[in-house]
């Protein structure tokens, strides 16, 4: 399951919205039973937007955007400090 996915489902989706209706309209719309079982994992309460959905659900760390600048510097310098050429900082 992708981000998109979920996207895709709640493209003509009417908000504010409580979860039940989010996961009602996936369901009508052929949503992928994946990502029915996400929507349905969502916290109880009212949804103003779709990006409030997408923050509160729960995407495979690798698809989260609010981990990649993570990601990103966990991957900068992988070697042990002892072993980097002292003029690259």
């Amino acid at each position: 399951m992708h981000r998109a996915d979920i996207e895709s489902a709640l493209n003509d989706m009417d908000f504010p919205a409580p979860k039940e209706a989010v996961v009602q309209h996936a369901e009508q719309v052929g949503a992928s039973d994946e990502v029915v079982a996400a929507l349905r994992s969502l916290p109880v309460g009212d949804y103003t937007n779709k990006t409030e959905v997408l923050r509160s659900v729960n995407l495979p760390p690798a698809e989260s955007p609010y981990l990649k600048p993570v990601q990103a510097r966990m991957r900068k310098n992988r070697v042990a400090e002892h072993m980097r050429d002292p003029g690259i900082r």
